[in-house]
């Protein structure tokens, strides 16, 4: 079932450069697992669906790795190609993987990172199977913020997003469209937990660029982020996220 307003996923772009300074990276331990479950070989080919500023992008990179990055945003792939600045073996371009002709059978590994839920599943998915390699592997993979173990004033954030966001998803990481609207037969689901350490100030921004509140009205948007900071008032800094990472794996 899907749970996600998939009409939200133009809304990156005003919010770029928030993006970039305040979205979690994603643990070394996940970049390692993708890698050795793959078996790719340094100099492998990645396709990297939905880069947005190049987060997961550059990891592989910088392990050796050809990858391409691709977003339907100008502006984020703006920031990614000035992040990147200097490494020879990766390229970012602008285009909807729906659309893009990205060359059959000719991946050693595509990974999405926060991003496969825009995709149409049905067109998603089987052209992930196609474009890969034979013995390639397809990794989609998502930072949630864990409400369980986390800061304690989470829940109350949580509560406050249900109230004011209605686009605010149930969930993310599905592997309905993986075994529904493709081939692939055998898929792994793994977790990693990390955390970070926000400012108010940098918080706020990471907010901000949650689809489901930057799309909001503004006199909403206002309301909800005036209720956000009154929670905030007595917090100490640093304000600490928890975050679990799902991980799935699959292989053509």
């Amino acid at each position: 079932m899907n749970t996600v307003n998939r009409d939200l996923k133009t809304t990156f772009a005003k919010v770029s450069a928030l993006y970039a300074e305040a979205r979690p990276d994603y643990p070394t331990e996940l970049i390692e697992r993708i890698i050795q479950f793959s078996g790719i070989a340094p100099g492998g080919r990645i396709l990297d669906i939905g880069c947005g500023n190049g987060q997961a992008s550059l990891p592989f990179a910088e392990r050796g790795h050809e990858v391409l990055g691709i977003d339907i945003s100008a502006e984020q792939i703006a920031i990614a190609k000035e992040k990147a600045a200097g490494i020879p073996n990766i390229r970012y371009q602008v285009g909807s993987f729906e659309e893009m002709d990205l060359g059959e059978n000719s991946w050693d590994l595509i990974i999405s990172a926060q991003a496969f839920h825009w995709v149409d599943p049905k067109i998603g998915y089987p052209k992930a199977y196609r474009l890969l390699k034979q013995d390639g592997t397809f990794a989609l993979f998502w930072n949630l913020t864990d409400y369980e173990h986390g800061a304690a004033f989470l829940p109350e954030i949580k509560r406050l997003s249900k109230k004011y966001c209605p686009d605010r998803p149930k969930q993310f990481t599905t592997t309905a469209g993986l075994t529904r609207f493709s081939p692939f037969e055998k898929h792994l689901e793994e977790s990693f937990f990390h955390s970070v350490d926000y400012t108010k100030t940098r918080y706020l921004k990471l907010l901000h660029t949650m689809s489901w509140v930057s799309s909001l009205p503004e006199e909403t948007k206002k309301a909800f982020f005036d209720e956000v900071k009154r929670v905030l008032k007595n917090e100490r800094e640093p304000l600490t996220l928890s975050y679990r990472t799902e991980l799935i794996l699959a292989k053509k």
